[in-house]
């Protein structure tokens, strides 16, 4: 994933693009602000196609704000979304990861008639580009009783939304990972059975154990799941899209060592998809090595 706030995209996929990895998402954090998608569109494509006979695609936008909020935050987030969804195209993408947005501090119904109200006019505008939208399922410290950013956050939620929006089917999906189920104290590989058609965007990201004190967000690798485990799933459900990893959450490589750390997690992913690696670890190697 690609933080791409304040213009940074173009030179953040530069710097990463030699080091072998297959996909990037750009994501915003709460709004795009006056970012021209058209120009940075040309620009990024331009810029991956440069890098040989297989180049690295885009293969999701993000925008992770609140567009259920009734202020001026909900606003640009709304106008976030709208905009990512027309420019997609340009991209070469048709997947839009978001949070659902949420009324701040309030329990879960209470925001049952904003998100149709506005997710009925995104998934009717994702419809006519060609685009879907992919739920983040990530809490953000909320639950069901109160939370600020996110509806969609644990199988149950799940259920409820797409329940708000039956017909929505085609362009409303996930963007799911199992360091967020983990965290809840669910077990993810169970959720294949349902949920495994509607995830439309995966996210590289786990969870390590703390001794006696619940989970950590991890690196894939640094964590407790088998991810050979995951990519047969995904594969056993006709999922074609890209894991894209997830970084900048694992205190075993953070600062100076991020990027170290995101090129083992590739490897490891890597070893994963291809049949070489089974197991949640890195490969043969202690992680402080």
């Amino acid at each position: 994933m690609v933080r791409s706030n304040n213009g940074k995209a173009l030179k953040r996929v530069g710097d990463l693009l030699p080091w072998g990895f297959e996909s990037f998402q750009l994501h915003w954090w709460a709004g795009i602000g006056g970012e021209k998608l058209r120009e940075l569109a040309d620009n990024i494509t331009g810029l991956i196609n440069s890098a040989g006979t297989d180049p690295p695609v885009i293969s999701a936008l993000g925008l992770y704000g609140n567009p259920i909020r009734r202020d001026s935050e909900g606003e640009e987030a709304r106008r976030s979304i709208r905009n990512l969804i027309r420019n997609a195209r340009y991209f070469r993408c048709n997947t839009i990861g978001l949070f659902t947005g949420r009324l701040p501090d309030t329990a879960w119904e209470d925001s049952e008639k904003d998100f149709i109200r506005v997710f009925s006019d995104f998934c009717l505008e994702a419809a006519d580009n060609g685009v879907r939208l992919a739920m983040e399922n990530c809490p953000m410290d909320g639950d069901k009783d109160a939370g600020d950013w996110n509806l969609a956050f644990n199988p149950d939620s799940w259920k409820r939304l797409f329940n708000l929006l039956p017909g929505a089917v085609q362009v409303l999906g996930l963007e799911w990972e199992p360091a967020h189920q983990i965290v809840q104290d669910l077990d993810p590989m169970v959720q294949f059975d349902d949920w495994s058609t509607k995830m439309f965007h995966v996210h590289g990201k786990d969870a390590a154990r703390i001794p006696g004190n619940g989970y950590r967000q991890a690196l894939p690798g640094n964590g407790i799941t088998a991810w050979d485990k995951v990519f047969h799933c995904l594969r056993e459900s006709g999922y074609s899209g890209s894991v894209d990893i997830e970084g900048y959450h694992d205190t075993d490589w953070n600062g100076e060592n991020e990027i170290s750390g995101q090129l083992r997690s590739l490897g490891y992913l890597k070893a994963c998809r291809d049949g070489i690696l089974s197991g949640p670890n890195w490969i043969g190697e202690d992680i402080h090595q």
